[in-house]
């Protein structure tokens, strides 16, 4: 008896291939079937790693990309969100100085030609002979910036210097004034500098929230340190609670405006009529970040 030749073995498979598909109960080949199964699951998790790789590495218009595109693109992401919470981080510096620039209120500025240029800190002063601190001046604002003109800073929330009655009367307090101007920056002299002199007077704030200022005209001046002195003080402002320091409104200073409290009285040994009186301003310098520079117009 003689084999089927090829044709005729591949022709008698498909008629009983046929016959089985037709004629056979499925219940009776599916245990067959079963030992193959849990293939499934390991295709499964292959076709998902491969998706998620093709993912990764197809472009927007469906090229793909290489290994080194790949990275490179993770460390632009990683740019971008530093990049997102440096903006954050500006915007909310941008909102505390928008709302320290309310501490001016409308009604305090009876100058219409009065503006305000806002400067960044970019240094303190190393000669130990005087207290000051360089500012940028932006472009723009170079020709506005003078000799002489006021700077401002900001009261800090929750800082140690911070008090209620402070909070009651504005939000900003003279630093000092502006000394130099150079190209891009501008020097300010601190009300706490050895060189610094001017007339104020003292007051304190009511239960009602109204400011009474005392009619004595007095003269602060720099100690050095952070501080500020009143000599000669007739009487002792510092145990009548008169311990808000104001300078009067001028040519430069359309409004009467704080630079500090007075913290502790000393009657004088030469005359005991007399007393000298330690003046602190509301923030050391050291924490100020952006100062107000009062531009009053002709």
């Amino acid at each position: 008896m003689h084999l089927p030749s090829k044709n005729g073995m591949f022709t008698v498979l498909m008629l009983g291939a046929g016959v089985s598909a037709f004629l056979l109960n499925p219940h009776w080949t599916n245990w067959i079937r079963q030992p193959f199964q849990p293939r499934a699951w390991v295709q499964s998790a292959a076709a998902w790693g491969s998706r998620q790789a093709e993912q990764a590495v197809v472009g927007a218009d469906g090229s793909t990309l290489s290994a080194e595109q790949v990275h490179r693109l993770e460390l632009v992401n990683e740019q971008l969100q530093r990049t997102v919470l440096s903006q954050q981080e500006q915007l909310a510096e941008a909102s505390r100085r928008v709302a320290e620039l309310t501490g001016i209120r409308e009604e305090q500025l009876p100058d219409s030609h009065l503006s305000v240029v806002v400067a960044p800190v970019v240094s303190f002063d190393a000669d130990p002979a005087r207290e000051s601190l360089q500012i940028a001046i932006k472009a723009w604002a170079r020709n506005n910036i003078r000799r002489g003109q006021w700077v401002l800073a900001a009261d800090v929330p929750g800082a140690e210097t911070a008090t209620t009655v402070r909070h009651q009367i504005a939000g900003l307090f003279v630093l000092g004034r502006i000394n130099e101007v150079q190209t891009n920056l501008a020097r300010v002299q601190l009300a706490s500098d050895p060189r610094f002199r001017t007339a104020v007077q003292l007051g304190r704030v009511l239960a009602d929230g109204a400011c009474l200022i005392a009619d004595e005209a007095l003269v602060i001046q720099g100690r050095g340190g952070g501080r500020m002195v009143i000599d000669q003080a007739p009487r002792d402002f510092f145990g009548a609670r008169e311990r808000l320091v104001m300078l009067p409104a001028g040519p430069l200073l359309p409004m009467s405006l704080s630079v500090g409290e007075v913290v502790e009285s000393r009657r004088r040994d030469d005359s005991a009529q007399h007393y000298d009186l330690t003046v602190e301003p509301w923030v050391a310098a050291e924490r100020v970040g952006y100062v107000y520079v009062l531009v009053v117009g002709e």
